[in-house]
């Protein structure tokens, strides 16, 4: 029978301060029924926010202050923390004392289980909201994240929920599904598998009946397998571009999970075994292939594979190996035609065990793809060939952009005898690939503003003109930037902000140079 979380889990770990249990196995948790307990005080947020902890610094502070200012109110939130093990417990006395003195803040202590899947089980048995939402310990959410994750969830009945993200120190992620509000989403139509990351709202319930959890232990990707998990039985979700919800700060000291040295055949292990989660759970044909085609596009600019070219001989011939590996378990030939040119040609290289062209091909990715002149500008730059960065002024102001971008790559563009455009490039080691164009291999131009201090990011619309070339592309695009509104019609924050530019050719993120007008 379709069982409910962790019924046992929380009556062991209900309280604030809890001694440390022997818990059982996450297959037993969701076998148990629920006991239908409440909440001390009678009480149910509408969201608990699980946070596992380990070794946690003063960010976990800010943090929690975050949570505490949400525009929701005191009776719409409530924080789980779940320490797994830590050694330096230099803040979780502090956290200890806040739970102590705060219904609202909740804590639990675990033997080390050595990655965040069990203390987020653990927060999930613990959890007494309608929904959950997954943060790091350093990371910190907007004001009104819960407030409107909630309200879009309850307007569209939705299981999931994919807040804005702004990530510090790093790009934005996900930025295909920053666009716009979608509040009925397709799982394949709108490509909602370009995100595998959790952080993003749930209904609780929603999970509980799919016996939904995350892997346990030192598990890489162990976020793109509980996704999978959700993915595979179709949620009504919903994606909320026009608020920003959580701040993801990249922290260059180490201490992110993702930034540890990863074991190419055990990380790669993994990144198969989240790939074909949904097959496991019984997901439908596109669904699985929805991920397959998001895995594979995503796999070559994830360590190790993106040093591919920097390796010696010797590395290169087990990466090679890896990529075999990785296509016959996990990416069909069924999924080629949903893949834009490059992958398609490393993969098809990589599943006929033609090394040559898969090297030729990974040759091609690391050419400089793009050419940007900045034609014109009305706001200031540091330097001709920059784009521009402005300040939030009181009064409105618009500025415009008009810029050229030449995709000039090595090959050539030739039509075959049935008239269908294709692309050659030879190899200098005498290989050669030529396949067709797909819609998907032509130019993207866009540009967005982003705050330099909270990271927010909001895309500038513009109708690009494209222009075919024997060697590429010529794309030019006009857009008009608002100094005091973002495309969703709200006012920016204060502060310094920045015009950023993204290009893509042929699936890949072009290596890009800028120049003056002459």
């Amino acid at each position: 029978m379709l069982g409910s979380l962790f019924a046992r889990a929380r009556a062991a770990l209900t309280g604030n301060r809890v001694a440390t249990p022997k818990l059982e196995s996450a297959e037993a948790f969701v076998a148990r029924t629920r006991s239908g307990e409440e909440r001390p005080d009678g009480r149910r947020p509408k969201v608990s926010v699980i946070i596992p902890l380990y070794n946690p610094g003063p960010e976990v502070r800010q943090l929690l202050t975050s949570i505490q200012v949400q525009s929701i109110g005191r009776d719409g939130w409530e924080v789980v923390f779940v320490n797994d093990g830590s050694s330096d417990e230099s803040v979780v006395p502090w956290l200890e004392a806040v739970a102590a003195q705060d219904p609202n803040v909740r804590f639990a202590s675990i033997p080390n289980s050595g990655w965040p899947g069990r203390p987020r089980n653990v927060g999930m048995a613990m959890a007494w909201g309608t929904y959950v939402f997954f943060s790091d310990q350093d990371d910190e959410l907007f004001p009104d994240a819960l407030r409107e994750m909630v309200a879009i969830a309850e307007a569209n009945s939705s299981d999931v929920v994919y807040g804005k993200v702004a990530r510090v120190g790093a790009l934005t992620p996900y930025w295909d599904l920053q666009q716009r509000d979608i509040p009925q989403a397709d799982v394949v139509r709108d490509k909602l598998a370009k995100s595998r990351s959790v952080h993003k709202l749930y209904r609780l319930g929603y999970l509980k009946e799919h016996q939904i959890l995350f892997p346990e232990g030192r598990v890489r990707l162990e976020d793109h397998q509980f996704q999978g998990e959700v993915l595979a039985f179709r949620p009504r979700a919903s994606v909320l571009a026009s608020v920003p919800c959580y701040r993801w700060i990249d922290r260059q000291d180490g201490t992110n999970n993702s930034a540890r040295a990863k074991v190419p055949g055990v990380y790669w292990g993994q990144w198969i075994r989240a790939t074909m989660t949904p097959r496991d759970r019984g997901a439908a044909t596109d669904v699985v292939e929805a991920i397959q085609v998001e895995a594979a596009t995503q796999a070559f600019t994830r360590a190790p594979l993106k040093n591919y070219l920097l390796h010696s001989a010797v590395r290169r011939a087990e990466d090679y190996a890896i990529v075999r590996r990785l296509v016959r378990e996990a990416v069909p030939a069924t999924v080629d035609p949903h893949l834009t040119l490059i992958k398609r040609i490393t993969l098809e290289a990589a599943r006929a065990g033609d090394e040559s062209t898969f090297n030729a091909a990974l040759r091609f990715r690391a050419s400089p793809l793009a050419a940007v002149v900045i034609d014109e500008c009305t706001a200031p730059r540091p330097k001709p060939t920059s784009l521009p960065s402005f300040e939030v002024s009181a009064v409105p102001d618009v500025f415009t952009m008009s810029v050229t971008v030449n995709f000039e790559l090595p090959g050539e563009r030739v039509t075959d005898a049935d008239g269908v455009e294709r692309w050659s490039v030879p190899g200098v080691d005498g290989s050669r690939f030529d396949t067709r164009l797909l819609d998907g291999d032509a130019p993207v131009v866009q540009f967005a503003i982003r705050h330099r201090t909270l990271g927010t990011e909001w895309p500038i619309p513009g109708e690009p003109t494209v222009e075919p070339t024997a060697h590429g592309w010529i794309v030019r695009l006009n857009v008009a930037v608002d100094r005091q509104s973002n495309p969703f019609g709200g006012i920016l924050d204060a502060g310094r902000w920045g015009v950023t530019m993204r290009t893509r050719v042929l699936g890949e993120a072009a290596k890009r140079t800028y120049t003056a007008p002459e």
